[in-house]
């Protein structure tokens, strides 16, 4: 499925939590992520309203 859709794989050595036991390579694949994504522009309609209901 990754390869479909054109995902990079990374592997690091890490335990199931790998934001405390590895967390410098979470930060470097965020990282990487960020700096090498297009993020698409999304062109509203009009102003978007949002309401909360308690």
């Amino acid at each position: 499925m990754a390869e479909r859709m054109g995902a990079r794989i990374r592997s690091v050595a890490a335990d199931h939590t790998p934001s405390i036991t590895n967390p410098r390579a979470v930060v470097e694949i965020i990282a990487e992520a960020v700096t090498h994504h297009e993020i698409p522009k999304h062109e509203a309609s009009g102003p978007t309203e949002i309401t909360y209901e308690q």
